[in-house]
């Protein structure tokens, strides 16, 4: 498993110089393309060749030299660490193209994420690496946890990117419910009632302390009649917001049927989120002040050109990107701003600036370095209305 934490050394890994290729393979054996995921490698790595063939420095050639080096260690890689692990769904390969030192020629050294997820199979070839995909599946399947209980019976556990991460199981010894009347049976149900709680209390007890070892995005409640207000009342108020939906569970369900239904309340609840972010993204720009420069800033910004404006001078505080969105742009290697020209000199220091295929990418990694969220939309009219991005600034 991999976190945002992973990805910040991934960009500070001081091994990747650059030119660094980004590999991303659908190694998902349930389907026709993840079947041939070496086809699928071969293929990929074909592209970021016809990258290298397009660059324009000096060192292409030598980049293509270096990629050709590591395909050995490369397939080893897949044969060794993938092939025996069905589970594994996709896997993220980085590797530094730079030209060899002299008293180190070995071979080009790259770092891999095995993931539970399917990928799209594609590449590129950038100065660093290319982390959009992996920021694309942090955002869509963050963690959830998880409690479901009957009268007699708990699971706790908790999901991350989409599979289950850990569980634990509890059992009680609640007294059945029967038909005898009068006081006698008063006394009983309330003796009922109390072991019910009793273990509701225990089993809440215990997800908090494993759910407060993680960051959680949300929480589900699964159970019977019986035990879902429960569930919720026991929960500390301080939890309440990450509550994303309770469902009925059945006694005998399995793990995995448990995790499918928590799974589509999650997904439920990020669909909302992300409308509700949207909106709130609209409603700022119909209040913004007409003009940018001055006593006043905008509390947040819409549009490609604005958006990388806002990026490029650090003011970005939650950035919203269109998923699939892409378009050119260029980078400027010497005080790296983010600009939408495709050519000529940039506007903040007049230096010459560098095409890049995907100005988004480069957004997505900015945003990373500057500790802001980042957030990717599905299919939004709204978003796509304003330029299909956006961000909320700090100043």
């Amino acid at each position: 498993m991999f976190s945002k934490t992973d990805i910040k050394n991934l960009l500070e890994n001081p091994r990747l110089a650059a030119p660094v290729a980004s590999l991303y393979v659908n190694t998902d054996r349930g389907s026709p393309e993840g079947e041939r995921y070496i086809a699928s490698f071969r293929h990929v790595v074909h592209k970021a060749d016809r990258a290298l063939r397009r660059r324009p420095d000096a060192e292409a050639a030598i980049a293509q030299d270096r990629m050709t080096q590591a395909l050995p260690e490369l397939l080893a890689f897949l044969d060794q660490e993938v092939k025996p692990v069905p589970v594994i769904r996709g896997v993220a390969l980085f590797v530094s193209l730079r030209a060899p030192n002299p008293r180190d020629p070995r071979t080009p050294p790259f770092t891999a994420f095995t993931l539970p997820r399917p990928l799209r199979n594609q590449a590129w070839v950038e100065n660093r690496p290319s982390i959009r995909p992996l920021l694309f599946l942090l955002d869509q399947y963050e963690r959830v946890g998880v409690i479901v209980a009957d009268r007699n019976h708990a699971r706790i556990f908790t999901l991350f990117l989409g599979e289950i991460e850990e569980i634990r199981r509890r059992t009680a010894d609640t007294p059945r419910r029967h038909h005898q009347g009068g006081w006698k049976q008063m006394l009983f149900q309330r003796d009922i009632d109390g072991h019910i709680k009793a273990h509701v209390r225990a089993t809440v007890r215990e997800a908090v302390n494993l759910f407060g070892r993680d960051h959680l995005k949300r929480i589900v409640l699964g159970g019977g009649d019986e035990t879902l207000g429960l569930l919720k009342t026991e929960l500390p108020l301080r939890l309440h917001s990450l509550i994303a939906g309770t469902f009925l569970a059945e006694p005998h369900a399995s793990d995995t049927e448990l995790a499918t239904a928590a799974l589509a309340l999650a997904h439920g609840a990020e669909i909302r989120e992300e409308q509700q972010r949207v909106q709130e993204l609209v409603d700022h720009l119909a209040h913004r002040p007409s003009f940018v420069r001055g006593p006043h800033h905008p509390e947040a910004v819409s549009g490609i050109r604005e958006t990388l404006r806002a990026l490029s001078e650090r003011r970005v505080r939650r950035l919203l990107i269109g998923r699939g969105i892409r378009m050119p742009g260029s980078v400027c290697d010497n005080c790296s701003a983010l600009c939408t020209e495709t050519r000529g000199r940039c506007p903040y220091c007049s230096f010459s600036l560098r095409l890049v295929l995907d100005i988004l990418e480069h957004a997505v990694e900015r945003a990373q370095e500057q500790s802001a969220d980042v957030e990717f939309v599905t299919d939004n009219a709204s978003l796509t209305a304003v330029g299909g991005v956006g961000a909320f600034l700090r100043f």
